[in-house]
């Protein structure tokens, strides 16, 4: 694309350079530093009387009017990259030529599958597979309420009581970044039972903290042991209280279901993200 456009430039300069002239920048200013998806731009050039003017485009870029004046309407028709050259000669002038390159910003496409892991009576577990190029981060709405809008590293959602109860349920996610947001993406499931029905509480989120936990966790009393249980892979590790405090250095940063054992044998859970 680019050696196209410098190959033209070439064809164009060629002659002057043939008489000793110099095919040099037209020294046009004001063109637009940035272009984003379905934005329509004015590009100018120096008047010459009598003057010969060419436009030219490639890539995601059209022009929308002005081709062989002084000021063309370009738009940008899609994400990606895109050039736009203007060169200006006239019988006895040097040449001149003006060139720039564009990436072309925009909102991602929508994300086309959700990965819905349903663990019996525990997580539900809604994560982006696969993930969108050009996103930033992603939006989850559960039965149409925002449930989490967050970096691109936050591409699940962890869903345990009382975010989510039995029964049918729509999950839906869109791709951001900031030229905008995508559509959103579908899709249907049902649960039976969720968040350890019948056996296990929730333990109140003002019992543990901080949320999120970076190297630290304060917890109650009379927890005896705390087990850890990554949403996104399922692996667990049980870690046990000093003077009510947890050292969180052996996990790593991520988005936990948390299962509290109490001297008494009782139990519950939470939910712990990790932040270091």
């Amino acid at each position: 694309m680019k050696k196209s456009v410098l190959l033209f430039v070439f064809a164009v300069c060629l002659p002057f350079l043939a008489n000793s002239q110099t095919c040099s920048s037209c020294n046009s200013t004001g063109w637009p530093s940035s272009l984003s998806v379905g934005q329509s731009r004015t590009f100018s050039v120096p008047p010459l009387t009598g003057s010969t003017i060419v436009w030219v485009v490639t890539g995601n870029l059209s022009i929308i009017n002005g081709q062989g004046t002084t000021t063309a309407t370009i738009n940008a028709t899609s994400a990606g990259t895109g050039s736009v050259f203007v060169t200006r000669f006239k019988a006895g002038h040097s040449a001149c030529a003006d060139f720039r390159m564009y990436n072309i910003a925009g909102a991602p496409p929508a994300p086309t599958n959700l990965d819905i892991i349903i663990e019996p009576c525990e997580t539900v577990l809604v994560r982006v597979n696969p993930l969108v190029p050009g996103a930033t981060g992603f939006n989850f709405f559960v039965d149409g309420v925002l449930k989490q809008s967050g970096t691109f590293n936050d591409y699940y959602i962890s869903l345990i009581v009382p975010d989510i109860q039995p029964g049918v349920h729509t999950a839906c996610v869109s791709a951001f970044n900031s030229s905008g947001t995508s559509s959103q993406y579908c899709e249907t499931f049902q649960v039976t039972c969720v968040g350890g029905a019948g056996n296990q509480s929730i333990v109140p989120e003002q019992e543990y903290y901080p949320i999120p936990a970076n190297n630290y966790l304060t917890v109650s009393e009379t927890t005896k042991v705390v087990e850890f249980i990554r949403t996104d892979t399922g692996q667990s590790i049980s870690l046990t209280p000093l003077n009510g405090e947890i050292d969180l250095s052996m996990l790593k940063n991520g988005d936990y279901r948390v299962i509290f054992k109490d001297v008494n044998g009782a139990t519950k859970i939470g939910r712990v993200i990790i932040i270091k």
